[in-house]
């Protein structure tokens, strides 16, 4: 398992792409790894590809993911973009109704084009 993270200063926006096989675990580890440089790009949107990632975890590890973004890293969000597997959408639409409750706009795609576009963002 692998992210490789961009923080795209021309675009105002983090992007982070999942690959392989993944835990919570992993995920609150780049998260709280991550803290800092969230914290330094405030406003910033992020866009969170994870069709190539294969993770398994339950409604409680989303509340788990969610609150260590929105509240232990203290990071300010524009706009969030979750690129998933249909088979993963009913938890990425569980996480964007926890962003919606700290203010953050957050929509799930399917299609990273899709998702790019609704952020503003250029074409691949």
């Amino acid at each position: 398992m692998s992210y490789a993270v961009y923080f795209h200063e021309d675009t105002r926006t983090i992007e982070i792409k999942g690959t392989g096989t993944a835990t919570t675990s992993a995920t609150l580890d780049l998260i709280a790894g991550l803290g800092d440089s969230l914290r330094s790009h405030p406003g910033y949107d992020l866009l969170y590809d994870t069709t190539a990632l294969q993770i398994q975890s339950s409604a409680s590890d989303m509340v788990k993911v969610a609150e260590a973004l929105f509240d232990n890293t203290g990071a300010e969000f524009g706009r969030i973009a979750l690129v998933i597997p249909d088979a993963r959408k009913a938890f990425a639409m569980m996480f964007t109704a926890l962003a919606n409750q700290h203010d953050i706009d957050a929509s799930v795609f399917t299609d990273v084009y899709e998702a790019r576009e609704w952020l503003g963002l250029p074409s691949l």
